[in-house]
């Protein structure tokens, strides 16, 4: 294929805009017919292409926390985010408003819908934070632009106001239906649209989405149709990763993981730059050499993250060695359960058995003088 470095960042990036990141934009667009073709015969998503923006949409075939927002962590900063999407939806482009606008909005609309659970209080210092949490989020993807004023200071104060720019790219950040979403009941409901209503494509699409979206392949979690189109088709589909994406597929029992080369733009585990994948591996592998068993209550995962941490801290960055023992706990289990390998259910913790597969430890001081020896050795002799 001829587009693989422009597909790596359309499924790397939520979306792609013309000012934030020209070079890209232009990148993509030069190859918008054969990226679209395969996005809609393999996918079964569209790319949407203006003068501001390209964006694929990825549909998802799975609920689990994938598609979520890596610099949200709050139920609230995701009903923020929506309610500011609502806020702009009646703004044109390159409209200004302020801060105290925005709020009042909210809380007007709050008062006529119910959202459970979910208390709006501006005079609460942690509501505050939440939204600067979201606004900065929405001009850091281009969605605003902060013209004046400083939101760390409405953090400090409800009093203090900050000037915004609508920039029009907010119409595309939600998904578009084709039908009527007011009668679905359920997460999964948004699953089973228009675009899976054949069987063969609901195969095809399902299969893709889950490698090309998703870390982990679990492939016996769907329909009997899904699973086996997947293992009468794997020759195909390898054929399809390693041309689009240099990639090759890692089968093992019922789990399937596209495995690339590192690049900077690929979102990949393990990332070598990242202290807490270096830690999951560690994880990885006391489970399998000390305990060779993968389903853990709370208390038993507990004991072996903090053993983890307690025996390898010398090895860690500055942030997770000064770190206290449970938000290491809670960094290493929030990782672990993102990238699909480990699934959490009341206090029963059930590790995927990619384990086996993935893991690694630090070579100990001693193994390192060890091998330096062995190598000066070799060279006197030579």
């Amino acid at each position: 294929m001829e587009f693989k470095e422009e597909l790596e960042l359309l499924l790397n990036n939520f979306l792609i805009t013309k000012e934030n990141n020209k070079e890209a934009y232009y990148k993509i667009k030069s190859k918008i017919k054969k990226i679209r073709e395969f996005a809609t015969s393999k996918l079964g998503c569209d790319v949407i292409v203006n003068s501001s923006l390209i964006k694929l949409e990825k549909i998802p075939s799975i609920i689990d926390n994938t598609f979520s927002i890596s610099d949200f962590n709050d139920q609230k900063d995701y009903i923020f985010f929506i309610l500011i999407i609502m806020f702009l939806e009646d703004k044109a482009r390159d409209e200004q408003f302020i801060l105290s606008n925005l709020t009042t909005f909210i809380l007007n609309l709050i008062a006529t819908i119910e959202v459970k659970k979910v208390v709006i209080d501006f005079k609460d210092y942690t509501t505050r934070k939440s939204l600067v949490k979201v606004l900065k989020y929405l001009v850091k993807l281009g969605v605003i632009k902060q013209i004046d004023g400083n939101d760390l200071l409405f953090k400090e104060s409800v009093e203090n106001e900050v000037l915004y720019e609508n920039t029009g790219i907010s119409h595309y950040l939600v998904r578009q239906f084709k039908e009527d979403i007011f009668s679905y009941k359920e997460a999964s409901d948004f699953l089973n649209t228009l675009d899976t209503e054949e069987l063969l494509n609901k195969k095809r699409y399902y299969t893709y989405r889950t490698l090309l979206f998703y870390p982990i392949f679990n492939y016996s979690l769907f329909d009997a149709e899904i699973y086996n189109y997947f293992l009468n088709y794997r020759g195909r589909i390898t054929s399809d990763i390693k041309e689009l994406l240099d990639g090759d597929l890692l089968i093992f029992n019922n789990l399937a993981i596209l495995t690339t080369v590192e690049k900077p733009n690929r979102i990949n585990f393990p990332n070598t730059r990242k202290m807490s994948h270096d830690i999951v591996l560690l994880v990885s592998d006391y489970i399998v050499n000390e305990l060779d068993r993968l389903d853990l209550d709370k208390l038993e995962f507990k004991k072996l993250v903090r053993k983890v941490q307690q025996e390898n801290s010398k090895y860690f960055n500055k942030e997770f060695r000064e770190m206290k023992e449970d938000k290491f706990f809670l960094e290493v289990t929030s990782c672990m359960e993102s990238f699909g390998l480990l699934k959490i259910t009341g206090d029963n913790y059930q590790v995927s058995d990619i384990v086996y597969l993935i893991s690694g430890n630090y070579e100990k001081e001693e193994e390192k003088e060890d091998s330096m020896y062995e190598q000066l050795s070799i060279g006197e002799d030579l």
